[in-house]
């Protein structure tokens, strides 16, 4: 039995149940042309800004937590930036991309795991109890750079995307803020768990794309999978947790990707998250942060800050 069954079967047999429980999913709510171009170059860009923030995106084990920048390409250039790294405060990496082809739109994007911290993230989806604060921050950091690129482009119209661990914040912040995208192989906000629920009351025109055969979403992703997302998800053919084609691709085959940051500087990068939600305090509807919860992430910050020579894009 291939991976892309099994995955319909399960959500054959859990679908029900899931809509017994009161799942928010309904429709899928396709975006509508705008000022990128039609859905497909709607989609293709925000597949395409949703691999860039990832910056390098090494997984191997001598890169973990270094700091890996978010890229620019395929005309897409950041005009700002919050970088998640080890010691740093951040915890997401985020990117608000602007192209003079589209003077009209912005696209934020969020990365996914590509560090310890964001490993635990991922862990708080199945298992609250241990690192469920940890999500719950990054959804609150995720909602204020929003803001902030809300505030900065106040004339565009301001898309969100992300991939993977990406695509569960950018889906958790567009049914907070109301704000329209995609998210590429990710797994779903909404549960009927209080302590794992992070969907606000918004459902907006916000597309999921998943590809069938991925191994990582048959064993890890909640189920029922469309019973998680706040809309009905869009299946492709693959087996590659990484790509969406032909949305999200390899780094490789785009072009004109380049660094966004070539000057590591830690006195501003490492400290970037306090005085961002300060001035753009996240959506009051997601949970604030206990003092138990502040003991599990002071527990995360444990990471000496890592200050090795930063990943260094190898495709120019």
């Amino acid at each position: 039995m291939s991976i892309g069954t099994w995955r319909d079967l399960l959500e054959c047999c859990t679908l029900p149940t899931g809509q017994i429980l009161g799942c928010c999913c309904a429709s899928s709510e396709c975006l509508d042309d705008g000022p990128i171009g039609t859905r497909e170059e709607t989609l293709a860009a925000l597949g395409r800004c949703a691999r860039l923030v990832f910056g390098i995106g090494s997984i191997e084990d001598e890169d973990w937590g270094k700091f890996d920048p978010p890229l620019n390409g395929e005309g897409w250039t950041v005009a700002d930036s919050v970088c998640e790294f080890s010691g740093s405060e951040s915890h997401v990496q985020a990117g608000c991309y602007v192209s003079s082809r589209h003077s009209g739109a912005a696209i934020v994007a969020y990365r996914g795991t590509c560090s310890f911290r964001g490993g635990l993230q991922g862990l708080s989806l199945w298992c609250p109890l241990m690192a469920g604060p940890s999500i719950r921050f990054a959804v609150r950091q995720a909602s204020s750079f929003y803001l902030k690129c809300k505030a900065s482009y106040p004339d565009k119209k301001i898309y969100i995307t992300g991939h993977s661990l990406g695509g569960y914040l950018a889906e958790a912040v567009a049914s907070y803020h109301d704000v329209d995208g995609a998210g590429f192989n990710s797994p779903g906000p909404w549960t009927v768990h209080p302590c794992r629920k992070m969907t606000g009351r918004y459902r907006p025109q916000f597309e999921v794309h998943l590809t069938r055969d991925d191994p990582l979403a048959a064993t890890l992703f909640p189920k029922p999978e469309s019973s998680h997302h706040i809309n009905s998800p869009i299946w492709h053919e693959g087996n590659n947790h990484r790509l969406c084609p032909p949305y999200v691709i390899p780094i490789e085959d785009m072009k004109g990707v380049r660094p966004s940051i070539t000057d590591f500087d830690p006195n501003t990068m490492v400290n970037q998250m306090e005085e961002l939600m300060d001035t753009y305090p996240p959506d009051s509807d997601i949970s604030e942060i206990d003092s138990e919860d502040l003991e599990v992430l002071n527990w995360e910050a444990h990471d000496k800050l890592d200050l090795r020579q930063p990943l260094i894009y190898p495709y120019q």
